[in-house]
């Protein structure tokens, strides 16, 4: 049910964005698709692996001068990180899924060859935590793999974003691709008292951290890092 809520809440910020491109007049509107590998990187984050993320967004740019654009809008997307738990000897697959607001700059540059126009893009992007789950697949006994919801994500998570790509046609409507980078600013997890673990454990939610003597947890030290690529059009 959540995440049903928050999917209809992503399309209402599409379909609002649809609109402002429409009555923006010079504005343009773009829809993209997202594929690429996502890991953590931190000060405890040496051993995490990639997995696979994607994401889809749709995008407002508003001309500032001939060649530099705002760029904002809203994105759904899957990243996390794969890795190995020797204390647990077991992989565990961290999916977090967060709606992506952008606030970006983008330099369209004159086409040098027909119709093909590079373009590059940087500036932040606001996460909003929608969800985080973990996949436990031990190596020992006989049960496979485990899904559990994680207890201590951080409802939001800012980052940076560059990227550079190429836009193909001369009309209104383009097709483009772009290579793009996107580095968390700050660890994705929350340090959490011993009563919330408790909470969390008897509601079935693996806390990710450093167990203290206490009972409390302090969160591992990941922040989020993506490489992907896109695919989409711009009207």
């Amino acid at each position: 049910m959540r995440h049903s809520v928050h999917s209809v809440l992503t399309l209402l910020v599409i379909l609002i964005l649809a609109g402002s491109a429409s009555a923006a007049g010079s504005a343009r509107f773009g829809l993209g698709g997202n594929l690429g590998w996502a890991t953590m990187w931190g000060n405890e984050a040496g051993d995490t692996g990639n997995r696979g993320s994607y994401s889809a967004e749709a995008f407002l740019l508003v001309p500032l001068s001939d060649q530099v654009s705002l760029r904002t809008g809203a994105g759904y997307g899957i990243r996390g990180s794969f890795q190995y738990f020797p204390l647990l000897d077991a992989d565990v697959d961290l999916q977090l899924t967060y709606l992506d607001i952008p606030a970006l700059l983008q330099i369209d540059f004159p086409s040098s060859a027909g119709s093909v126009s590079p373009f590059l893009f940087f500036g932040s992007v606001l996460s909003l935590n929608l969800g985080a789950t973990a996949t436990v697949t031990p190596y020992t006994g006989n049960s496979g793999p485990v899904d559990v919801d994680v207890a201590n994500v951080k409802s939001n998570d800012l980052s940076l974003l560059g990227g550079f790509g190429l836009a193909f046609g001369r009309g209104e409507t383009q097709f483009f691709v772009d290579a793009r980078y996107q580095l968390g600013l700050g660890p994705i997890f929350d340090n959490i008292s011993e009563q919330d673990v408790v909470t969390a454990i008897n509601a079935q939610e693996l806390p990710f951290g450093w167990a203290n003597s206490d009972g409390s947890v302090t969160g591992f030290e990941w922040n989020n890092a993506v490489l992907s690529f896109t695919a989409g059009l711009r009207f």
